[in-house]
């Protein structure tokens, strides 16, 4: 096991919390700040917390130090299987473009494009693949990932020059390429977290004198420096500068991240209302929504925190059924066959984690949980190895021409990137995709006050530290989400006294909780948190009942009714769609990012009938549709073409709704039209989980019952 930094220094929270400097490190540079419990709005006066380095920040939540919760069940094979695929493979691989390029650090600042339109020398692809790497060694301490990561984050450290620069760029090159300060910030937060894993006091001085040297630059640009690598995606330098002043205590980091904000943020914009998200990057968007709530935390100025959660509802109507923004990579189309890019979804998690955590309000963590579930999982591939850059709800091909990329609206010029690669151009989803699962494991369970709170819901087991007992333990026993029912069982050295607060879901119509076979007396009112407070003794178990009813989702009634209108179906936190098993071909792609024994496919419908409209009851679908239990299957991996649950469903066949394109360049069609042609022939048919399936239709005509 990985042996963490032993230090009796406390952590002085406001009244008579107390934590130990091993358990603030993980609390401190996780960022976490503010809110109310309840569904809405902010509820209670936001706690504060005085931490040892006298930073005080402003949470709700608070973050539970590295290794603190292991996962379990089917999330524990997710997640060793995505440890172990991609990020294992290029660590091992340790190329400079994906490794770093800090260890051959280049003299191109102006990220050109070969004659094949491939990216040239891109600083954020090792970023995010070290920043994974490390997180996933929190996760596994003992495992082949831990030790790549030790040995990433040493030759990370001992690269660094003696004015603090840790980035990919030569002397004179530095300063000039848009990622710089972007790339550099997810090395300091990948540093961070590694001190916070391992307690090693040097990691931490790298990053300071790393923060110190950004600092500066900004102070005294150089003359041949681009201001604009403070901006779009470098912004995030703010949460950086945040995580480093709850460690330090720094002051000068708390204010430089606010003069950031001030200077390239959008929170006047967002504060003004109205729509400030369209024709934004989807994933800067993503970013760009929580920072105004990033300094929050380290200020309390309340107008900050507003701002993410306008921006927060702005980003709404550009959500896909799966939860993940649309964008092309440009937000601005939205429906069933609009993109999704997979970095836009690592970050909108980023984000809804972040406020969920700051305030406390469960829609937030829904959100994170609908992603996570969804439009995250669908785009990867089940061995860890490939992802699509883009997905969209209704898909029957995934290749590099099967829906246009459409960075800026002209649909000629752009590719789709829909095709699974384990090295796409750019290389971004793929480095920045394994993120996303450590970063859901790390908030599942989290501090609140003197107890903990259960946010997202997963198989896990969860040991911390509280004030008033030296050990308590969580024993998180469900399939959930694959499952309504969650059993939580305490571990404990001795009885103590503590709340256990349970996220209830919004999407529930109602939820029970019982304590020992009885009920608790704990208001359990959806999109909110249930508070158990209760002298809890070894072996005591809570069992949580969601009622999950199902949902039609429509989209808007097609313009004067040409198309017939079609709905997804919704249960719970889990989207339903008709899967369509592809035909997997692999081929080389016109452009691919670096790597070695690069793998590419495109999917096709492989004899596939796709082309049903669903018979329901549209008052009552729960009436029509079944839920099932599907038959396991040996070998099979969580996420992958053998989900656990599906949705029985009656259907005719649309014998006018065809696939578009031609016979070489087939494409998914849209709606069909009215009127539709159908079959005589009722059939039964199985909805399966949205994040099961790489080819699918989310989106189907219904016919009323």
């Amino acid at each position: 096991m990985n042996q963490r930094k032993s230090n009796s220094d406390a952590l002085q929270l406001t009244g008579k919390r107390t934590m130990s400097r091993r358990r603030f490190v993980g609390a401190a540079t996780a960022a976490t700040l503010l809110g109310g419990a309840g569904g809405s709005g902010l509820g209670a006066q936001t706690p504060e917390h005085a931490t040892a380095s006298g930073a005080t920040l402003f949470s709700r939540f608070i973050t539970l130090p590295p290794g603190s919760i292991a996962p379990e069940g089917w999330l524990l094979r997710y997640a060793q299987i995505n440890a172990d695929g991609w990020v294992l493979k290029y660590a091992k691989d340790a190329m400079p473009p994906v490794w770093g390029r800090y260890t051959h650090r280049t003299s191109n600042p102006k990220l050109g494009f070969t004659d094949h339109d491939e990216w040239i020398d891109a600083p954020d692809y090792g970023s995010y693949f070290g920043d994974a790497l490390v997180h996933y060694g929190g996760l596994f301490p003992d495992s082949e990932v831990a030790a790549e990561a030790q040995k990433w984050a040493a030759m990370l450290a001992a690269s660094q020059d003696a004015d603090g620069y840790i980035g990919g760029f030569t002397l004179k090159a530095r300063w000039q390429c848009w990622l710089e300060v972007f790339s550099q910030s997810l090395l300091i937060n990948a540093l961070l977290f590694r001190y916070e894993c391992t307690g090693d006091g040097a990691l931490l001085n790298v990053c300071r004198q790393a923060a110190d040297h950004i600092m500066e630059i900004w102070s005294h640009p150089p003359a041949d420096i681009e201001m604009g690598i403070f901006s779009g995606h470098g912004v995030v330098i703010i949460r950086t500068m945040g995580k480093l002043y709850a460690a330090t205590g720094n002051d000068s980091y708390r204010k430089f991240g606010q003069t950031v904000l001030e200077r390239y943020g959008r929170t006047k914009d967002y504060l003004a209302g109205g729509d400030k998200i369209v024709h934004e990057h989807n994933a800067v968007a993503s970013e760009h929504i929580g920072l105004p709530a990033a300094v929050y935390e380290y200020t309390g100025h309340p107008d900050l925190l507003k701002a993410s959660q306008a921006a927060w509802e702005m980003m709404q109507p550009y959500l896909s059924v799966d939860g993940t923004p649309h964008g092309n990579e440009m937000i601005f189309n939205v429906g069933s066959r609009a993109n999704c890019e997979h970095c836009g979804a690592v970050e909108w998690i980023i984000t809804s984690r972040d406020i969920s955590r700051i305030t406390g309000v469960a829609k937030y963590a829904d959100a994170v949980e609908r992603a996570m579930f969804n439009g995250y999982a669908a785009p990867k591939s089940p061995d860890g190895l490939a992802v699509g850059y883009m997905h969209s709800p209704n898909q029957l091909v995934a290749t590099e021409w099967s829906q246009s990329h459409d960075n800026d609206g002209d649909v000629d010029s752009w590719a789709s990137r829909q095709h699974f690669s384990t090295a796409h151009e750019p290389l971004c989803c793929n480095s920045n995709g394994p993120r996303g699962i450590p970063f859901f494991i790390e908030s599942m369970v989290l501090r609140s006050g003197n107890g903990l709170a259960v946010s997202c819901y997963g198989p896990c087991k969860v040991t911390a530290k509280l004030p008033q007992a030296r050990r308590v333990g969580l024993i998180i026993d469900t399939e959930y989400p694959f499952e309504d029912e969650v059993r939580v069982i305490l571990d404990t050295e001795r009885a103590v006294s503590f709340p256990l607060q349970f996220r209830i879901p919004g999407w529930c119509t109602s939820a029970v909780v019982e304590v020992n076979g009885a009920g608790s007396g704990a208001s359990a009112e959806p999109g909110s948190y249930a508070t158990v407070e209760r002298i809890w003794n070894h072996g005591d178990k809570v069992t949580l009942r969601f009622v999950n009813p199902i949902r039609i989702l429509w989209r808007k009634k097609p313009e004067f009714g040409i198309r017939a209108r079609c709905a997804a179906i919704e249960r719970g936190p889990l989207v339903f769609s008709l899967p369509v098993e592809a035909d997997r071909r692999q081929f080389v792609p016109p452009a691919h990012g670096p790597g070695e024994d690069i793998k590419a496919y495109r999917l096709f419908p492989k004899d596939a009938v796709w082309n049903y409209a669903l018979i329901l009851n549209v008052d009552h679908p729960e009436t029509s549709l079944t839920l099932k239990k599907l038959p396991a299957v040996a070998g099979s991996r969580p996420w992958d073409s053998n989900p656990l649950i599906g949705l029985e469903v009656r259907a005719r066949r649309v014998l006018n709704w065809r696939m578009e394109g031609e016979p070489e360049h087939p494409k998914t069609p849209g709606f069909p039209f009215n009127p539709m042609q159908l079959s005589d022939q009722v059939e039964a048919v199985t909805l399966v989980p949205f994040g099961a399936t790489r080819l699918r239709m989310a989106y189907l005509p219904i016919i009323p019952a």
